[in-house]
């Protein structure tokens, strides 16, 4: 059913017992049984959203194909989505006949059985009875609704079946349709409720998902000149004057999205950016991590506290691997700086 145009498809899934809305792109025909008729392609592992359906993008090659029964097919995903709510109230309306009836005979129906001994045992197939409140305009008139505990259990569906063992409580206020005095949802109405606010969640998981997968860009905060003009730090000094400037919260909020804006493909990557910035090769070859070698020690300063809570809010680290690659960046601040010595000749 591949073509230019997209469509959307209502497919009837009779293992399932299933309708759903199919992207016409994830349907073709195919041979079952010796008879002609229809497959749809449906991932294994990724949860189809309404969004996908929406989409209706063509299936990748893992996806596993289903038989499936065309039921109608139209122009657009609103379309076949009311097509599919249609479907969903009628069958839950013949389901819900179908069971007043098993329930009304069921409830008065014995089982005999013969056991080894000879001797017969009846066993009474019993079911809950839920008694509805007398209402207050009526005489001492009471309804029973018969029910059972496995009401929902053909039922395939993951949503409803989840929900399922709640239902009693709310059918022992069940009112016959048709009732004046009946002011409680139907069990139709309760189901199709059921199904909107079950969309509604599947929406929010959506948008929630796509959150996740593409978070918001960090807010941006322009820099005062003042606060640019200081990187690269040149000296000891600028370090020491940095720290107190840090003692100051807005001050400091600007340097962090500074450095956060910097970014980096990898831990080792973002060190060796953000360090890059932040010092001068001369003020590097003087400067170490713990203050090896008499050099200037910074890991107790502000400055790189604030990279390495960066650095642990975007990648996966710990004090070792940071602590690794910094001492790393720094012991090859005199290498640097000859090099940038011989470009100047």
């Amino acid at each position: 059913m591949e073509g230019s145009k997209k469509q959307w498809i209502i497919g009837y899934f009779k293992e399932e017992h299933k309708y759903s809305v199919i992207p016409s792109y994830w349907i073709s025909t195919a041979i079952l049984n010796g008879t002609p008729g229809h497959s749809c392609k449906w991932p294994l592992k990724q949860r189809v959203t309404t969004m996908m359906l929406m989409k209706g993008g063509k299936p990748s090659e893992d996806w596993k194909s289903y038989p499936v029964k065309v039921i109608e097919q139209f122009d657009s995903y609103e379309q076949a989505a009311m097509k599919e709510v249609e479907i969903f109230r009628s069958e839950s309306e013949n389901e819900e006949t179908l069971r007043r009836g098993k329930r009304l005979k069921l409830s008065k129906t014995t089982k005999t059985q013969y056991d080894a001994s000879g001797s017969y045992s009846c066993e009474e197939v019993t079911l809950s009875v839920y008694k509805k409140p007398a209402l207050t305009n009526e005489k001492n008139k009471t309804s029973e609704v018969y029910t059972s505990s496995n009401i929902l259990s053909n039922t395939r569906s993951d949503a409803l079946h989840s929900i399922g063992y709640n239902f009693d409580s709310d059918l022992s206020n069940y009112q016959e349709p048709g009732n004046p005095s009946n002011s409680m949802p139907t069990f139709t109405e309760f189901m199709n409720s059921t199904n909107m606010f079950l969309n509604r969640l599947d929406k929010k998981l959506d948008v929630l998902l796509e959150h996740i997968t593409h978070p918001p860009s960090a807010q941006y905060l322009p820099l005062d000149d003042s606060v640019l003009n200081m990187f690269p730090l040149k000296d000891i000094a600028a370090i020491q004057d940095m720290e107190e400037n840090l003692q100051n919260e807005e001050y400091k909020l600007k340097l962090t999205h500074f450095i956060h804006s910097v970014g980096g493909t990898s831990l080792k990557n973002f060190i060796k950016r953000v360090l890059s910035r932040l010092f001068t090769n001369k003020l590097s070859s003087v400067c170490s991590w713990t203050g090896f070698k008499n050099n200037f020690r910074l890991d107790n300063h502000q400055i790189m506290k604030i990279v390495k809570q960066i650095a642990y809010d975007n990648y996966q680290m710990n004090d070792s691997s940071f602590e690794c690659h910094v001492k790393d960046w720094f012991r090859h601040g005199s290498q640097r700086l000859a090099r940038e010595e011989i470009i100047k000749q």
